[in-house]
């Protein structure tokens, strides 16, 4: 319709609601087909009810999927009906972009990565995302979390984004106005956008795994990702029984491939042995014991994206052993890195 404003906050910006009219709801029943020509359909009939009760905008919107059968999707959009006037004059530019907020979380159950949150000055979002092995999604139901500088955070829940686009690898949603508190948009440093639900291929998926943060610098990051991809959001790391991929997916060790992104076991472990290993070395040579060594060794594993081969970690911790029965056993471990790493 066109002629309806629309919000998933509880008030509409530049207007003053002088009138609330009740709920209005808009359902279809999908079969086969579209699921987001779907969801356009059960909005127009939320609006068409609200344009009949005399509304001229819907607040609190929501859109909510029920799969109750195999190929049967209930699409149910509902908010509530209100009459508004402007209560000042709007401006006719379009509004600028005032943030772009770094996403400090990734899930692995998800077939796209979260990158940014915008945020523009008339208080409406727009996400930018990475999808995965070019994944198609249609829309987004998510939990949006901003973060300021006291660590305090902003949510509000079940946001949806229902039209997005790809360009050049990069998915970005349309902006949705949030009720922001007055004052806090220069406040917030980073965004956590938590996935509820999505839209892929069609179908809806809900997403049940724990969200987790992403434990790489702001600048080691960035330096993967324009080497890797976008989706990267750790480094590569070798376990005893599994390897976890720069997508963060922890797989089998056997795994020749990344079972989310496709990536090859192999991608980074040559540039680790090429580019890290000297550099663990030196500082090795600088600490006074195995023991150091090892310590320091393990931080390293935590905060790098560059992870150290087994061989390496099971030399150093050998070393570190005969060293609480038998003394300092620096120089011998040095000697023995030397010759490993040089093979």
């Amino acid at each position: 319709m066109g002629s309806i404003l629309m919000t998933p906050g509880v008030d509409l910006k530049g207007y003053h609601i002088i009138e609330y009219l009740g709920c209005c709801t808009g359902e279809v029943l999908l079969t086969e087909g579209d699921l987001s020509g779907a969801t356009k359909a059960a909005i127009e009939r939320m609006e068409e009810e609200a344009a009949r009760v005399g509304a001229n905008g819907v607040i609190g919107m929501n859109i909510q999927y029920s799969n109750f059968r195999e190929n049967m999707t209930f699409v149910v959009a509902n908010g509530t009906a209100v009459r508004a006037e402007p209560s000042r004059q709007e401006a006719e530019a379009s509004p600028e972009i005032l943030y772009a907020l770094p996403v400090t979380n990734y899930n692995t159950e998800l077939p796209f990565q979260m990158l940014k949150v915008r945020i523009r000055s008339d208080s409406a979002v727009q996400l930018l995302f990475a999808p995965i092995k070019n994944s198609q999604i249609t829309a987004l139901s998510v939990h949006l979390y901003f973060v300021n500088l006291f660590g305090e955070t902003i949510l509000f829940k079940q946001v949806p984004f229902l039209e997005i686009k790809n360009t050049a690898g990069v998915c970005y949603t349309e902006a949705c106005k949030l009720d922001f508190p007055y004052g806090v948009l220069g406040q917030f440093t980073s965004a956590v956008v938590s996935v509820r639900k999505y839209v892929r291929n069609g179908l809806v998926y809900s997403c049940k795994k724990e969200d987790k943060d992403i434990s790489l610098d702001s600048t080691r990051l960035q330096e993967l990702r324009i080497q890797y991809g976008q989706d990267v959001v750790s480094g590569y790391v070798a376990g005893v029984s599994t390897w976890t991929c720069l997508c963060g997916k922890e797989n089998a060790y056997s795994a020749a491939v990344c079972a989310r992104c496709g990536r090859e076991k192999g991608l980074f472990q040559e540039e680790v042995k090429e580019n890290s290993l000297q550099t663990v070395l030196e500082q090795a040579r600088k600490l006074n014991s195995v023991k150091e060594i090892w310590n320091y060794m393990l931080e390293y594993q935590k905060g790098n994206g560059n992870p150290i081969p087994n061989s390496v970690l099971t030399l150093v911790r050998d070393s570190a052993a005969l060293e609480r029965l038998y003394g300092n056993q620096k120089e011998d471990c040095i000697r023995k890195l030397v010759e490993l790493i040089n093979k």
